[in-house]
């Protein structure tokens, strides 16, 4: 690996073999960070009586992303100011110096909440961080040990961390808007078929008060970049071939979105692993949209 460039994807063999040196994980070099979101039990608020927070990679620390975000917005998880996330991040040990490897225990082999995570140190001027291909699931299944608990608060060494927000990684309402007419980037949805067409699923989501899309709008489900038989997210060429199909161009402007800037988060990923390093989020996501956009700017799919 590039002592220089740190690599979006780790495979769950590398930190395997990472933890096994001591004399490195003794060190601020590394940090392992879990961020796997579920519903607490129904007598707790503690991020550690989460059904799904009870298997860990040893010395993993909980990133929660439902505590790192603007507590101000009405808009789901939309980013905290720089001083909020350095000093979430610094009190788990991160510095700017550290390499981040970040995972969460989805059934979608580590890709809900961890790209989201990934993106978020990015955005914030931190490259030293890599998602871990697989997540928790392939971790198991490759036999790989785990632990029944967090590494503790009171281990945890707070450090400094120096965030530089890069602007041009965030898409605001009115950038979505404008962008209607200008059209100055493509956009691509990570929401499902049914959410993205407007078509009620089977099971509705409580979350979508509408449904449609943005005009323009390109819809690449999230989980179309996986490959389920492995495990981890798909090889540089499927990807570049899935993104080709959908008629993105990664040579210019892109912007990514979904229903609450999670899910986008792994479309602006897979672009990364094919090159592409510059691809925006629209933080308020279809929440935002769907809240303020104008009737006809609205699209849905006619039947």
């Amino acid at each position: 690996m590039n002592r220089f460039r740190v690599p979006p994807l780790v495979s769950v063999k590398w930190l395997n073999n990472l933890l096994a040196n001591v004399e490195i994980m003794s060190t601020s070099r590394f940090k392992i960070l879990q961020s796997t979101r579920n519903v607490p039990a129904s007598n707790s608020n503690s991020a550690e009586d989460y059904p799904g927070q009870r298997q860990h990679i040893v010395g993993s620390s909980f990133f929660d992303i439902d505590e790192c975000l603007d507590k101000t917005s009405k808009y789901k998880r939309m980013l905290p100011s720089e001083k909020e996330f350095a000093q979430y991040v610094g009190n788990l040990g991160v510095s700017s110096k550290t390499h981040v490897i970040v995972y969460d225990n989805s059934k979608n082999f580590g890709f809900g909440f961890a790209p989201r995570v990934w993106w978020m140190f990015r955005t914030f001027g931190h490259k030293r961080v890599s998602v871990l291909n697989g997540g928790l699931l392939k971790w198991v299944n490759e036999g790989f040990g785990v632990t029944p608990s967090h590494e503790t608060p009171n281990v945890i060494k707070p450090t400094l961390f120096k965030p530089v927000l890069h602007p041009s990684a965030v898409k605001t309402f009115k950038d979505m808007d404008n962008n209607i007419i200008d059209q100055r980037f493509q956009v691509m949805d990570a929401r499902s078929p049914d959410d993205f067409n407007g078509v009620i699923p089977d099971k509705t989501n409580n979350e979508d008060a509408k449904l449609g899309h943005i005009p323009g709008s390109t819809n690449v489900h999230y989980t179309e970049l996986l490959n389920q038989e492995r495990g981890e997210m798909r090889s540089e060429f499927e990807l570049i071939n899935i993104f080709q199909k959908k008629g993105i161009d990664l040579n210019k402007p892109l912007v990514a979105t979904c229903l609450t800037g999670v899910t986008a988060c792994s479309l602006v990923l897979a672009a990364h692993v094919c090159g592409k390093r510059d691809v925006a989020v629209f933080d308020g996501a279809w929440k935002e949209y769907s809240d303020k956009a104008k009737p006809e700017n609205i699209h849905v799919k006619i039947q």
